[in-house]
C-alpha cells in the first residue's frame, strides 16, 4: 500500500476514527463521573483479637470502715481488695487483719470492713441474736464463735466456699460433711448465709 494510498484510506475512514475516539472518550469520561458518584466501600479488616470479650458484672455491698459504703459494680473476676478500693478504701482504724483480700467476689455478696475492737458478726436474728454469716465469717471467728467448730473445720469452711462460691443455706454445712448433726444443731440457731 502506497503513500497515496494511505492518505486515501484516512481520508475515507476519518470520520469512523472520529467516531470511534469520541465514543472511547465519552465511556471513559462516564464511568469517571460514575465512578465520582459512588461512595466508596469500606474494607473493615477485623482481626481475631479485636472482638472483646464483655466481662460480666456483679455487684456487691461494702459496708464498715471504708470512705463511702454503698453498692458496687465490679467485673466477676473481682477479690475483696478490689471491692474496698471502688468504696474509696479503708478508713482510718479499719481492722484489715481481719478481712481476706485475696478472696473472690460473688453477686449479691457484702464485704464488711470491721472497725479495730468490733464485734465480727454480720447480721441479727429474729430474736436480737448476733448471727455469724457461714458465708463471709473469717476462719478465727468461725472458730471462736460456734461451738464445736475448730480450727480445721473452720478452715474447711472457709476453703470449701473459696473454691466453690458461697453457702446457698446453714444445711449445706451437713450437707457437703464440713459438720456433723449434732455440731450444726448447737450452732443452727447461731448461723446465717445473707
Amino acid at each position: 500500500m502506497g503513500v497515496a494510498n494511505v492518505g486515501e484510506w484516512m481520508t475515507r475512514f476519518r470520520a469512523i476514527i472520529v467516531a470511534a475516539l469520541a465514543a472511547a472518550f465519552a465511556l471513559v469520561a462516564s464511568y469517571l463521573v460514575f465512578a465520582a458518584g459512588q461512595q466508596p466501600k469500606q474494607i473493615v479488616v477485623q482481626s481475631p483479637t479485636a472482638t472483646a470479650v464483655v466481662a460480666k458484672e456483679i455487684k456487691v455491698y461494702v459496708s464498715g470502715a471504708v470512705a463511702k459504703s454503698g453498692v458496687y459494680a465490679l467485673p466477676e473476676d473481682s477479690r475483696v481488695e478490689d471491692a474496698i478500693r471502688a468504696a474509696g478504701g479503708p478508713l482510718d482504724g479499719a481492722d484489715l487483719e481481719r478481712v481476706n483480700p485475696a478472696r473472690k467476689l460473688h453477686d449479691e455478696m457484702q464485704i464488711h470492713v470491721p472497725k479495730v475492737g468490733e464485734a465480727l458478726s454480720t447480721g441479727t436474728g429474729a430474736v436480737g441474736k448476733t448471727l455469724i454469716n457461714i458465708n463471709t465469717a473469717p476462719a478465727e471467728e468461725l472458730d471462736k464463735m460456734l461451738w464445736g467448730i475448730g480450727v480445721t473445720t473452720a478452715a474447711k469452711i472457709v476453703d470449701y466456699r473459696c473454691q466453690h462460691g458461697p453457702f446457698s443455706k446453714i444445711e449445706d454445712l451437713v450437707d457437703l460433711k464440713l459438720v456433723n448433726k449434732s455440731v450444726f444443731e448447737r450452732i443452727r440457731d447461731q448461723i446465717t448465709v445473707e
